[in-house]
């Protein structure tokens, strides 16, 4: 699927679909997404197109949430 972005699946099955409806040819889809289905939790984290490093914010703030619920939380 054009648009696709990376993720993981935590544990569970869970089929994860996701994409991007309209973009323009050649820029970098910013956004990112974290699966704990045996918690039931879904993250994801929109990276502001445009804004300088945006997929890097999504994807720390992903790998934060995702640090966060594996000590314990």
């Amino acid at each position: 699927m054009e648009g696709e972005t990376e993720g993981r699946d935590e544990g569970g099955a869970v089929s994860v679909e996701v994409g991007c409806c309209s973009r323009a040819k050649g820029s970098v889809n910013e956004d990112a997404y974290l699966v704990h289905a045996d918690r039931g939790l879904f993250v994801v984290c929109d990276g502001m197109g445009g804004a300088a490093a945006g997929e890097v914010a999504s994807r720390l703030a992903v790998e934060a949430i995702g640090a966060f619920v594996s000590n314990g939380a």
